[in-house]
């Protein structure tokens, strides 16, 4: 979403797919040294953590310039205000130390040739193949946010507090295993604390977004700009310089449609689907040429079955699968027709056998029965009742 710096920040965010397995190898290979060397390590006259902090400090601080460096070169891309999402920048630092402290720890443990392949291998594994597997909700756990969000979202807390905890998590654990003690008894007791931290710090982040659907934003309620006209047109502020044009777009169509009988939509509005009657939805995008502005208002007067939350699934998942699908021709004829009376352009072409006896039913009709067909089924959408339609 150009212009939208909470998207901006996620696509920079990005990035971390690529610095985190490299720093998680950086961290895990310098773990080992000190294995190697766990004589001086332990006889130090600091702390063991503080020599571990000590080591890993450049480290964090190198992947978290790197991380910021991608969010500022995306803004600047855009040429939109320097705005991070903190949400995102959180997720961000705490991973990469995360990150950094558990590859440290495994280093320890094992060989440089053993254990920075394993951290970059399972680190990058970690925040990419979620994101192809079900249940879905599983991706929002790794804190890979570049997919976030649309215009008309805002990043979700639970999404940020998933992440949160568990590499907040998974950094406790790990310092805990890095502690040096003389006593096996205290060794052993710290790595059972630390394996109750992980256990908790996974179940917490799992509750908090079980069940959710692959998007990680909710419904943005604040930052609209609106101008009242013959129909009053909303667009998210980011858009706000196109409301001139889009306004008098939009009264122009309204007044030709009131032409031919058809008056649906009191409001167009760039906000998230809602089920509110007379109220049609478009998208807007940065640069629109006349032709696209136009395309993309024409698209709120037609009806549409993503603008009813939750129709679309209903529709799919009826037993009435011959109605369903009459319904969903229906609706793709609506939009085709609303926009010939617009006279802009349409990708549907409706070339199946059942599209073409609707389309050439409706034409065969006068002006005034097009005009109640389509009153029929832009009803119909609003209600998401199939049976409502009058086409055949």
């Amino acid at each position: 979403e150009s212009g939208y710096a909470l998207a901006a920040t996620g696509r920079g965010s990005g990035a971390v797919i690529l610095v985190a397995p490299l720093l998680a190898a950086a961290c895990a290979w310098s773990g080992a040294r000190v294995h190697r060397v766990r004589r001086t390590y332990t006889n130090s006259c600091r702390s063991s953590l503080v020599v571990v902090l000590d080591a890993l400090w450049p480290l964090i601080l190198t992947g978290v310039i790197a991380v910021l460096a991608a969010i500022l070169a995306e803004f600047s891309s855009q040429q939109i205000p320097l705005r991070p999402d903190p949400g995102i920048l959180a997720v961000s630092v705490v991973l990469i130390t995360a990150v950094c402290l558990a590859s440290f720890a495994l280093g320890t443990r094992l060989t440089p040739l053993i254990s920075a392949p394993l951290a970059l291998s399972v680190t990058y594994a970690w925040l990419v193949i979620p994101w192809t597997l079900e249940p879905l909700w599983i991706r929002h756990m790794n804190g890979n946010l570049s997919g976030c969000c649309m215009i008309h979202q805002v990043l979700s807390v639970k999404v940020i507090a998933s992440a949160l905890a568990l590499y907040g998590a998974i950094a406790a654990a790990s310092l805990l295993l890095l502690v040096v003690v003389r006593r096996r008894a205290v060794g052993l007791t710290l790595g059972a604390i630390s394996a109750v931290i992980l256990l908790g710090g996974i179940s917490t982040s799992q509750a908090l977004v079980s069940g959710r659907q692959a998007t990680a934003g909710t419904a943005r309620t604040e930052g609209l700009r609106c101008r009242q006209g013959r129909v009053e047109v909303c667009v998210w502020k980011e858009h706000a310089d196109q409301l001139p044009l889009l306004s008098a777009t939009a009264d122009g169509f309204a007044a030709k449609l009131a032409a031919r009988g058809v008056d649906t939509i009191d409001r167009l509005t760039e906000s998230h689907p809602s089920a509110t009657p007379r109220t049609g939805s478009f998208m807007v995008s940065e640069e629109l040429t006349d032709d696209e502005v136009k395309t993309s208002v024409a698209q709120g007067f037609a009806p549409s079955l993503s603008s009813v939350p939750g129709c679309e699934n209903k529709i799919y998942s009826s037993s009435q699968q011959d109605a369903a699908r009459q319904f969903l021709i229906d609706v793709a004829v609506a939009e085709n027709w609303v926009k010939q009376i617009l006279k802009v352009p349409t990708d549907n072409q409706l070339t199946n056998p059942q599209s073409l006896r609707t389309r050439k039913t409706l034409r065969s009709s006068s002006p005034a029965a097009q005009a109640r067909w389509f009153l029929a089924v832009s009803s119909a959408v609003e209600t998401c009742d199939p049976s409502a339609r009058t086409a055949g």
